[in-house]
C-alpha cells in the first residue's frame, strides 16, 4: 500500500512540476469566475490542456485509491488486495469520464456547445484541486491507527461533500439561463450524470461491504 501511494505520489509530483503556474491558475479558476476564465482561455488547444490533464490523472488515482481505502476501512482486512485496489481505479476512472463523455455528447445534441465547455473544464479544474486534497488525506487514511480511521474517514467524506456542493453553486451560475425554459431536461440531466455517479460508487461500496 505505501508502494502503490508512493507512486501516485511521485506522479503527482512530476504533474505539478510540468507546470507550476498551471496549478496557480486552476486554484484561482476553483476560487472565482475570473479565475476561472483566464485558466480557460489559456487552456486552449492541446498543449494548455496537457498540465490539467496531468493533474486530473492523478485526481483519478486518489479517487481510485480514496474508494479502495473506504471499502478497506469498512470491512478490514478482507479487501485489502491488489486485484481489489485495480477495480476501484477502474470504477472511479469510468464514472469520471463517463460525465466528461455526456457533457461532450450534450454539447454536440444541443446548442448548449459554449455552457458546456465552461462546465466542462470547471469540472477539470474543481477534481484536479480535489486531486491535490485528497492525496495527504489518503496517507493518513491508510496508515492511522484504527481507532482514528473512522473518524478521518468521516471527515474526509464531510470535506467532499462541501467540496462538491461548492461545485454545484458554481456550476449553477452556468445553468441558470435554462432552468426557466428547459426545467425536466435540466432535472433529467441532473439525475443521470450528477446524482447517479455518486449513487452508483455508493451502492458498489456497500454491495462490496455486505
Amino acid at each position: 500500500l505505501f508502494g502503490i501511494l508512493a507512486v501516485i505520489f511521485t506522479l503527482m509530483t512530476l504533474s505539478v512540476a510540468a507546470n507550476r503556474k498551471s496549478v496557480e491558475k486552476a486554484w484561482r479558476g476553483f476560487l472565482n469566475e475570473n479565475g476561472l476564465t483566464v485558466a480557460q482561455r489559456e487552456a486552449a488547444g492541446f498543449v494548455g490542456i496537457t498540465p490539467y490533464l496531468l493533474l486530473y490523472g492523478s485526481f483519478l488515482l486518489n479517487a481510485g485509491m480514496f474508494l479502495f481505502l473506504i471499502v478497506r476501512i469498512s470491512k478490514k482486512e478482507t479487501f485489502n488486495n491488489l486485484p481489489f485496489f485495480f477495480i476501484c481505479m477502474f470504477v472511479a476512472a469510468v464514472i469520471f469520464l463517463s460525465k466528461h463523455l455526456m457533457l461532450y455528447i450534450t454539447a454536440w445534441l444541443f446548442p448548449v456547445e459554449k455552457e458546456v465547455r465552461r462546465y466542462n473544464f470547471l469540472v477539470i479544474i474543481f477534481n484536479c484541486v480535489l486531486g491535490l486534497f485528497l492525496m495527504p488525506f489518503n496517507f493518513l487514511l491508510a496508515f492511522a491507527q484504527e481507532s482514528y480511521q473512522e473518524f478521518l474517514l468521516f471527515w474526509t467524506l464531510g470535506l467532499v461533500v462541501i467540496f462538491y456542493i461548492y461545485r454545484a453553486l458554481r456550476s449553477s451560475r452556468i445553468s441558470t439561463k435554462f432552468l426557466a425554459d428547459n426545467q425536466f431536461h435540466f432535472l433529467l440531466y441532473l439525475c443521470a450524470v450528477e446524482i447517479a455517479p455518486v449513487i452508483l460508487v455508493i451502492k458498489l461500496a456497500m454491495i462490496q461491504t455486505n
